[in-house]
């Protein structure tokens, strides 16, 4: 073999190689881009989307400003008139197709178990659209091309057109929304908030009132709860365990003492402005006691509790 053959094989295997290393680095960036994309385009969906139209197999929702959706990390839950309980789901985005991909993993609801093949994107105006088909059923296996649901190549069954609501202004006195980051930190900072006596001012037990609320109270002694009737111990204890990150912030009471002993209530509590404690939960036990209240009532609504506690701090 003459050297001039020789230099020629040898330069073409060093290239073959070399097109492979640099096609190894260009995937790995590729994946590495992808993944920074996603985490972008999550951080941008983080909130509540109110709907501005709703439509689906062309026809819009006349009360599509009943709706929203709040996204939080990937969950992605339907709000109808501020509350949640009619679906959730984890949602998987793929920023780097063309349109941006959703598929939307149903957690809870009608269609639990089933995933909507989905399409997003963030117009210029700041509107957010979300295209999809329905979960189960026909058409179910393919996603849409355009952000449409009438008769179209490539339409949905499902258009969402939603805009961002802005963050709540904080006002002196008001709970404060925390980072999830300094979770510790708040925990410390709510738990000493709710150090000492509060008075019962209202009692309301599946929407009705107790009209002897005024002689019940509630003592807080570190992480320990003690309900007290006339100034006094009335039985009912509980070790309580706050999560300020979450919106609502939460309570899980897990009962020492009383007629519940051993069981837990799943509750949300806030400190209002005029600096009353609200705390809402449902039933340590029985039906609803595996659920959460989403919302500051025990009236028949979606994401109401079974037990609201409105209380005023004595002071000393």
């Amino acid at each position: 073999m003459n050297r001039g053959r020789l230099a020629v094989i040898c330069c073409t295997f060093l290239l073959a190689i070399l097109t492979l290393h640099i096609g190894k680095i260009e995937a790995g960036g590729d994946k590495t881009s992808k993944a920074e994309a996603v985490k972008q385009d999550l951080k941008k969906l983080q909130g509540k989307w109110r709907m501005l139209k709703s439509e689906v197999e062309g026809r819009a929702n006349a009360q599509a400003d009943r709706h929203g959706i709040l996204f939080d990390g990937e969950t992605f839950t339907f709000l109808r008139d501020g509350q949640g309980g009619i679906m959730t789901a984890k949602i998987t985005l793929d920023p780097t197709k063309s349109p941006k991909t959703m598929d939307v993993f149903h957690t809870s609801g009608s269609a639990s178990g089933s995933t909507a093949l989905g399409i997003y994107q963030i117009t210029e105006e700041g509107d957010l659209q979300i295209c999809m088909n329905q979960p189960r059923g026909k058409g179910s296996d393919k996603r849409p091309t355009k952000f449409a649901t009438s008769g179209a190549v490539g339409a949905g069954s499902i258009l969402y057109v939603l805009k961002q609501e802005e963050a709540p202004k904080v006002v002196a006195g008001q709970d404060t929304p925390v980072k999830p980051g300094d979770k510790g930190k708040a925990i410390k900072e709510d738990l000493k908030k709710l150090q000492g006596k509060w008075q019962m001012v209202k009692q309301e037990v599946e929407g009705r009132q107790n009209p002897g609320a005024d002689r019940m109270a509630i003592l807080f002694d570190g992480d320990s709860y003690t309900m007290m009737r006339d100034s006094k111990a009335s039985g009912g204890t509980a070790k309580i365990i706050l999560d300020p990150t979450k919106n609502p912030k939460t309570i899980d009471l897990f009962k020492t003492g009383g007629s519940a002993t051993g069981g837990t209530s799943l509750g949300i509590y806030q400190i209002t402005e005029d600096g009353e404690l609200q705390i809402c939960m449902n039933q340590a036990r029985g039906k609803g006691s595996d659920k959460r209240p989403s919302a500051f009532t025990t009236k028949p609504a979606i994401g109401s509790g079974s037990i609201l506690y409105v209380l005023k701090r004595v002071k000393d």
